[in-house]
C-alpha cells in the first residue's frame, strides 16, 4: 500500500496506508473479523467516526489516526495518534474504545506528550 507521510495533527493532508490497506482487504476478503476493522479504520475518517469518537470543541475536532497495525499469532493490535479537544477526556475515549474492543481490549500504555 502507498501512503503519504504527514503529522496526525493535519491527517487530512495524508493518505493513511492502514486504513488504504483494510479497504482493500475488506472488498477482498470477507470474514467477521475484517469486515468489523472496515468499520472502525474507515478509509479518510480521522475524525473517529468509527469509535463513535467525532466530538469538538472550542480547539477543534478529534483525530484519531491509527499509525501501527499488527497481527502476530491471531492477535490485533493497534497504535493510535489521538488529539482531542478540551471538552473531551483520555479516559472518555479509553471507555469508547474499549466498548468496541471489550473483553479483548488491553491498554499497555497511554502517553500524553502534550497537554495545555
Amino acid at each position: 500500500m502507498i501512503g503519504k507521510g504527514g503529522h496526525s495533527s493535519k491527517p487530512e493532508k495524508t493518505i493513511n496506508p492502514i486504513t488504504k490497506f483494510i479497504s482493500f482487504i475488506n472488498k477482498n476478503i470477507k470474514t467477521t473479523w475484517v469486515l468489523d476493522l472496515g468499520k472502525l479504520f474507515i478509509d479518510g475518517d480521522y475524525k473517529g467516526i468509527g469509535f463513535e469518537l467525532n466530538v469538538s470543541g472550542k480547539c477543534g475536532e478529534i483525530t484519531i489516526v491509527p499509525t501501527i497495525l499488527n497481527i502476530f499469532d491471531g492477535n490485533l493490535s493497534a497504535t493510535f495518534s489521538i488529539r482531542y479537544p478540551e471538552n473531551v477526556s483520555l479516559d472518555f475515549i479509553e471507555n469508547k474504545i474499549g466498548l468496541i474492543f471489550n473483553p479483548a481490549l488491553i491498554l499497555i500504555r497511554k502517553e500524553i506528550l502534550w497537554t495545555e
